[in-house]
């Protein structure tokens, strides 16, 4: 029993020594220090990112941001340089702090570079890893010149492009208004936001005397800054002038429409078809033509050929086709109220004529040139009662805009363009239309009986444009890119009059799709978008006819994939062999940038020459990473290889340097 309390001691004694070890691991544990955390490890990498993409300009805040790989506890400083004359100029933007991140506002326009240091706090070094970058600061913006065309005055429908460029500043982006008079008030209209496209296409539908305003400011400006520079521009938007246009209905379709007779000799081309009713294909004559059922074929024509004997439909199409023509003739004919009667007494010979209805109960002659001066909406109807001669050589000239569509030939005689006269409208005949030797109409001879030609070049006006019916979607750069490089978007429209047009990106998140609106409705196809994150986007080009109500969202889209990585933010290059090497000896240098997009990669090397430096390039700007220098002089080289993301437009993105030393052999 004895012996038992002994063992209980023991138990006992031995339960509480090890109660009292637990308790004092414990308290150890509590009283270490923190381990280091999970995955840490020693600062290895520096990159430098800067709020603005280079050019900025003087006076714009550029917020510079360091971005280390491992580390524990860091701190960082800013310092930026320029070169001069005298060496370069320093300046300590900021010094050592834990903040990871400063502002800068560039006094002066330089090209810089800034530099980030970063090391561990505590540590003595002046610094643990540095990375640079270039950035261009140029003078602020201080005016716009602008190139626009046409200029003022302009008709409804008439697209005016206007073209800015400013004087000073680095990276801009630019807005359109304009301004009107309605009633007692000026009503303002945008046309396009801020954007970095500076060119704006602006078709004016409603007529007004404007003012047009076109804005530019910094990329990074103040929020509040509503532009930095401005110009105002004056132009008078007109309603089209003349009467109202004659519709051919389905005599449209013809470039040459007879009843009787078409006859050619020489080396005759017609850019049209060709029509003839109710007479048979046998009346066309000196073609060669090709018969195809309900159409034929000719080398002489750029188009097709049509009799009323041919396979249906083409015999009634036909017969629409006549009653149409001679509908538009009766119309033309019956304008009243002229604003010209019996002008020149039927000779307009060396006129200019403006749009409008003139009216002559004798024939027309023109000896000399004549010329036709309006908008491309702009009419002219011109009604004679007996013949129209044009002499030879004589030309009918457009100005401003003017369209042989628009300009209607009423004649009740016989048409005469002698030869080598260069003619344009649309010639509604009620008897014969004869075009001698070498002789030009751009527009349609529509006869009552017969056309004659004689080696002539027949053109029918452009018809109105087909209905909208495809759109493509180009990009350049096409499928990779990095972050601050320009991608053009061009949207190419099948078909449409007026249209307009809208380009957005989005990206995928856990969350759903991020969407970006690159530019909002406008009447250019094109325009150019500046990523700023690494995504996977799509991008998307809307189309729609002009004048739609604003809930109709698009006619048609299409998008197509493009990554964007992050911008290159570091060079690796591998050199082979090391320095010192002897002249003649090949030095391979493979360089890998870190990030970016699509690649191209320069080398050049510099020497001292006295005293001074001498460059020479080793390989231009190429997608080729793998240098080759074979130095044939021994010297002291500095060698330098730098990467930048083609289409970027910045010298470049990231380099290093090397030295070598050359020996004589």
């Amino acid at each position: 029993m004895v012996e038992n309390r002994k063992m209980n001691s023991k138990l006992l004694l031995r339960t509480f020594v090890t109660i009292l070890f637990l308790f004092a691991c414990f308290m150890q544990a509590i009283a270490a220090p923190e381990a280091a955390p999970l995955g840490s490890a020693p600062l290895s990498n520096l990159e430098l990112k800067v709020s603005t993409v280079s050019p900025t300009a003087v006076g714009i805040s550029v917020k510079l941001i360091a971005v280390p790989t491992g580390g524990i506890s860091l701190e960082y400083m800013f310092k930026v340089k320029y070169s001069t004359p005298a060496g370069y100029i320093w300046q300590t933007v900021r010094n050592y702090a834990p903040t990871t991140y400063c502002f800068w506002t560039p006094a002066e326009a330089h090209d810089y570079t800034i530099i980030a240091y970063a090391r561990e706090v505590g540590s003595k070094a002046t610094y643990d890893l540095y990375r640079d970058r270039l950035l261009t600061v140029k003078p602020a913006v201080s005016m716009l010149n602008v190139f626009m065309y046409p200029s003022s005055p302009v008709e409804v429908g008439v697209p005016i492009t206007f073209s800015p460029t400013a004087v000073g500043g680095g990276t801009l982006e630019y807005s359109y208004k304009v301004k009107y008079l309605s009633g007692g008030s000026y009503v303002w209209e945008t046309l396009r936001g801020y954007t970095r496209d500076s060119h704006l296409t602006w078709t004016p539908m409603v007529a007004h005397d404007y003012l047009v305003y076109i804005y530019a400011r910094e990329i990074g400006s103040a929020p509040n800054l509503t532009y930095s520079v401005f110009k105002q521009i004056p132009y008078v938007i007109t309603a089209p002038a003349g009467p109202g246009p004659v519709n051919l209905g389905t005599a449209g379709n013809f470039a040459i429409l007879a009843q009787s007779k078409i006859t050619t000799t020489g080396t005759t081309a017609i850019v049209g078809n060709i029509g003839i009713s109710p007479a048979a294909l046998s009346y066309i004559t000196g073609f060669s033509e090709t018969l195809h059922g309900t159409y034929a074929t000719s080398s002489l024509v750029t188009g097709q050929i049509f009799a009323a004997n041919m396979t249906p439909p083409t015999p009634s199409n036909l017969t629409t086709a006549i009653s149409d023509k001679d509908i538009a003739y009766t119309d033309a004919a019956g304008r009243t109220t002229p604003d010209h009667t019996e002008l020149g007494a039927g000779d307009i010979s060396g006129m200019t004529l403006y749009p409008g209805l003139y009216k002559w109960g004798t024939g027309v002659l023109m000896t000399t040139d004549v010329t036709l001066s309006g908008g491309p909406n702009s009419t002219w109807i011109f009604q004679i009662s007996k013949d129209l001669t044009v002499a030879s050589d004589a030309m009918i000239i457009l100005k401003g805009g003017a369209q042989p569509k628009n300009i209607v030939w009423q004649v009740e005689g016989q048409t005469t363009l002698e030869t080598g006269a260069d003619f344009k409208g649309i010639i509604l005949c009620n008897t014969q239309i004869v075009i001698k030797t070498g002789a030009v109409l751009t527009g349609r001879a529509l006869a009552k009986t017969a056309v004659t030609l004689d080696a002539n070049y027949i053109t029918a006006p452009t018809a109105d444009p087909m209905p909208l019916g495809n759109l493509q979607l180009k990009l350049s750069p096409k499928y990779l890119t990095a972050v601050g490089v320009p991608v053009k978007l061009t949207a190419v429209a099948t078909g449409g009059k007026v249209l307009e047009y809208m380009f957005k990106v989005k990206y995928p998140t856990p969350a759903g799709f991020v969407w970006t609106t690159v530019r909002s409705y406008g009447p250019s196809p094109v325009c150019t978008w500046y990523p700023t994150e690494a995504h996977t986007y799509t991008v998307i080009a809307y189309v729609r006819e002009m004048g739609l109500p604003t809930w109709v969202p698009y006619s048609l889209y299409r998008d197509q994939i493009i990554t964007v990585n992050p911008a290159i933010s570091g060079l690796n290059v591998v050199a082979t062999p090391k320095s010192p090497v002897t002249a003649g000896v090949p030095i391979t240098f493979s360089a890998t940038a870190v990030n970016g997009g699509t690649k191209e990669f320069q080398a050049k090397v510099k020497y001292l020459s006295g005293s001074t430096y001498i460059w020479e390039t080793i390989q231009t700007y190429s997608s080729n990473h793998r240098i080759v220098w074979t130095p044939t002089v021994a010297r002291d080289y500095k060698v330098y290889i730098y990467a930048r993301d083609v289409a970027s437009g910045v010298p470049y993105a990231a380099y290093r340097e090397f030295l070598y030393t050359i020996t004589t052999p």
